[in-house]
């Protein structure tokens, strides 16, 4: 009994040692902040939009039809990278709504989000 409370207590030692170490490691946050760093624009029918993300956490969007860019709606807030999610808290929202959020992949110069179904922008 005593040989087995033992092994117990090693085995449960050894998964405490190995997610303690695991939540250590390199965080890679920083990373994806930085690939998402910079103007995103994409056009849907005549609608041209644009995200600017900066290393500082804040963002901004635009959005106006082809043909009359004087008419432009805009919006400012902070955004979060983590892992593939993208969460964005626009001034213009409620705290109580929440964050937008969507998933991303950026290959070169191309980002796809996640919402409706699948929106494809491109690194300007």
């Amino acid at each position: 009994m005593r040989k087995t409370l033992r092994i117990l207590g090693m085995v449960l030692c050894s998964i405490l040692l190995a997610v303690g170490l695991g939540a250590c490691g390199g965080d890679n946050d920083d990373d994806v902040n930085q690939s998402i760093v910079g103007t995103w624009e994409t056009v849907s029918n005549s609608t041209i939009s644009q995200l600017t993300f900066k290393s500082n956490g804040s963002c901004a969007w635009r959005e106006w039809e082809s043909g009359r860019p004087d008419d432009v709606d805009t919006d400012r807030g902070t955004y979060k990278v983590n892992d593939n999610c993208l969460y964005i808290w626009w001034e213009s929202e409620s705290d109580e709504d929440g964050p937008w959020t969507a998933t991303f992949s950026i290959s070169g110069n191309k980002m796809t989000t996640s919402e409706n179904g699948g929106t494809v922008w491109t690194r300007k």
